[in-house]
């Protein structure tokens, strides 16, 4: 056995340290004996490099790597010039010449492939625009699937949409199976319909059937049509069965659709298909945070840090859990540590903006959630901006965001919901005109209930400026949503219109029913306080504006 093939077992058996150790004299007795040794190939000095190259970068070196796959390059242009000089000027035959052609392809083959490893090692030194400039240096003729998914990708992270169309194109056009390249296609808007044409026309017949509801569920998505979506995951999941992928995006869409119970289910699925697939934790990890369960969650963080702390989900558990604590300022700096780790990953946006808002922040708030919205346009990313352009205030950004949100999904609520809150920062008629939006959306979705909690915030504004001015539709819109599910939050609001309208008993027993979901939910425990204040006649609410009453709703669009 060789030396060569001695240094490759051990790097295949990850033992690193005796590879680097070995391979450092395979190279120098390489050198030593190169005249004597073939110019490609086994046993050549242009093979020991990359070999030594390759032990290099499993262990984690890249750098010194880097300088290795870059000697392996100038030996294959020595290669290059000596055979230029050879041939110049000789009568070859044409078999010589095929043989010549085969060898020349084979070369740029092999600078492709070196080029390839470089560019991959600039990647993991966060050099990312030396790779990106390596990777484009490499002929279009003997570009793979991978390098053009990677070339995609980095064309991605650099905000270059045209170049990162065509790369991942090509990577479809050549490989049917680089489905990274089919999602980042659909997100960017092509077609479902042309990237199912790319895809089924080289697949596997066999394949089709998966391919095409692949395809079909992940372009629905990517519209926002959620209930459409969620209709063609289940329908994958049947051709698929108990695939942790298909599992995570069905528990992904029921969280867009609001029920969170049906989420944490399909999660938990998913993580019994594959208890090592940190895919899509990070939105498992936002649902124990919504439950406020602070050891549920810390026992997720710590399981996720043990699978791989190199990928940004479980950083954005530790972040959520920071955030939990009440501790913004640390939960930011966990959050862009998982940017650091992957800075297309679009969840660590929305955690950021929503975090840089809760510290007062809107203008930094303003710039995460567009970088989220550059990557994907989901209602995350325009209720972030919507609510940052608010906080600053810029009321005619939040309108017209709001407004593209509705144009995007006009089958969602939560875009109608959007406008309203714009509207209710609106001067004039525009809390009038909020109501009706409110009123809207909870029509077009019974489970929408911040239009219903948007909605009592409305008569309850109205109420502190008209004491006299009545409550009921508030208390019934918050009712009929209890009906449908009963949430700690819908119990504590209901308990604040009961209170403002002087009913002690009622808004007692809400909030009771509040701490019987979640006995810490300190809104709840609030609103005791404050019932508890008005007994001994101490008034708990400070002064705020609001004139207005609500209105039929006939004519919303004009509104806007």
């Amino acid at each position: 056995m060789s030396l060569q093939n001695r240094v490759e077992e051990f790097v295949r058996d990850e033992v690193y340290d005796n590879a680097e150790l070995l391979g450092s004299f395979m190279i120098s007795l390489a050198q030593k004996y190169a005249a004597l040794l073939p110019a490609t190939g086994k046993g050549s000095l242009l093979k020991s490099f990359v070999i030594y190259a390759d032990a290099l970068k499993a262990k984690g070196d890249s750098r010194r790597a880097v300088e290795y796959y870059k000697q392996a390059l100038n030996q294959r242009k020595n290669i290059r010039t000596s055979s230029s000089s050879l041939s110049s000027g000789s009568n070859t035959s044409t078999k010589t010449s095929e043989r010549k052609a085969d060898s020349s392809k084979a070369l740029l083959i092999l600078e492709a492939d070196i080029k390839f490893r470089i560019a991959r090692c600039y990647a993991a030194l966060n050099h990312r625009q030396a790779a990106l400039k390596m990777l484009e240096s490499i002929s279009t003729r003997y570009r793979t699937p991978s390098m053009l998914l990677w070339l995609g990708r980095l064309y991605r992270e650099s905000g270059m949409d045209r170049p990162t169309l065509n790369a991942y194109q090509e990577a479809l056009s050549n490989s049917p199976y680089a489905l990274k390249a089919s999602l980042t296609l659909l997100r960017l808007g092509v077609d479902a319909s042309d990237v199912a044409e790319l895809v089924l026309k080289r697949a596997d017949n066999d394949d089709h059937g998966w391919l095409s509801k692949f395809i079909e569920a992940h372009g629905k998505f990517s519209l926002n049509q959620h209930a459409d979506a969620l209709s063609a995951f289940v329908s994958l999941d049947k051709e698929v069965p108990n695939n942790a992928h298909v599992l995570v995006n069905l528990g992904t869409l029921q969280v867009e659709l609001n029920d969170k119970k049906a989420a944490i289910i399909l999660f938990q699925k998913a993580r019994a298909a594959d208890s090592k697939s940190l895919y899509g934790l990070d939105t498992y990890a936002s649902l124990i945070r919504h439950q406020r369960d602070h050891s549920r969650l810390n026992s997720l963080t710590r399981e996720l840090m043990d699978i791989n702390d190199t990928r940004p989900e479980p950083w954005i558990a530790v972040a959520l859990f920071f955030d939990l604590r009440g501790d913004t300022m640390s939960a930011i700096q966990f959050v862009c540590k998982a940017l650091e780790l992957d800075p297309l990953h679009v969840q660590g946006y929305h955690l950021k903006g929503t975090l840089q808002l809760a510290m007062s922040q809107p203008e930094l708030s303003v710039t995460a959630f567009y970088k989220a919205y550059s990557i994907r346009r989901d209602f995350a990313a325009y209720k972030g901006l919507v609510n940052a352009y608010l906080e600053i205030p810029k009321v005619s950004e939040a309108l017209r965001t709001a407004k593209e949100a509705l144009q995007l999904m006009p089958k969602d609520a939560r875009a109608l919901l959007l406008v309203g809150r714009v509207l209710a920062h609106s001067p004039g008629e525009g809390r009038k005109k909020a109501g009706r939006w409110y009123v809207k959306a909870l029509k077009l979705d019974p489970l929408c209930f911040e239009a219903a909690t948007a909605f009592a915030d409305l008569y309850l504004a109205q109420r502190k400026s008209m004491p006299d001015s009545d409550l009921t539709p508030a208390i019934q819109m918050l009712t009929q949503c209890l009906q449908h599910r009963s949430e700690d939050y819908l119990h504590v609001k209901l308990g604040d219109v009961y209170t403002a309208a002087a009913d002690y008993g009622n808004a007692l027993t809400q909030y009771h029913d509040a701490l019987s979901i979640d006995p810490d939910f300190e809104a709840a425990k609030i609103g005791i306080e404050r019932l508890e204040k008005l007994l001994r006649g101490v008034d708990p609410d400070a002064d705020e504006d609001g004139d207005y009453g609500l209105e039929n709703e006939d004519d919303y669009e004009q509104d806007i």
